[in-house]
């Protein structure tokens, strides 16, 4: 009988082990229009990796939002037609704050490390984020870092990316 209770004990101990060593990265919040925020690093050793011409928006540096769903046209634009678009959305942008320091002339389809370009939004909760557009190699990629802290509560989060896709939308169908 003891040694059956010493094997419960130890088989207690390996669950409660692997629970806390499972990956906490590995969630993924609710998102607008069906999508999910999941973390980068969940998914940087697999696979899936987003496609080209799939728009990608990045949280925190470590979470993702696909948005491939974006209207077919976005998706057909070439890359130079994408960035200037979102040239187009941060001009209007009230609230523009001098955050980009490379110029238009500098971007190229062909080198990540000059083709980005950040735009700055302004959350609800006062908290800055900038999003980031990134041209390479014919991949077309958005991000969105928010600016201090961890990510918001996903209810904040969702409303920021709504924001996000609603002006987006606006920009193709206009």
């Amino acid at each position: 009988m003891g040694q059956l209770n010493h094997w419960i004990a130890y088989s207690a101990l390996a669950v409660t082990v692997l629970a806390f060593a499972k990956p906490a990265h590995a969630q993924c919040f609710p998102a607008p229009a069906g999508f999910e925020i999941c973390d980068l690093d969940a998914i940087a050793a697999t696979p899936s990796a987003p496609e080209q011409g799939t728009l990608v928006i990045s949280l925190e540096d470590d979470m993702w939002l696909d948005i491939s769903a974006l209207p077919s046209d976005l998706n057909a634009m070439s890359d130079d037609d994408v960035l200037d678009l979102l040239f187009d959305i941060n001009a209007q942008d009230a609230g523009e704050q001098a955050l980009s320091e490379i110029s238009r002339d500098t971007l190229t389809a062909q080198d990540v490390s000059a083709s980005a370009r950040v735009i700055s939004e302004q959350s609800d909760a006062g908290q800055s984020a900038f999003i980031m557009a990134v041209a390479s190699r014919g991949e077309t990629r958005l991000f969105l870092a928010l600016d201090g802290g961890a990510a918001p509560e996903p209810e904040l989060l969702s409303a920021q990316m709504q924001h996000v896709l609603d002006a987006l939308r606006f920009q193709t169908e206009s």
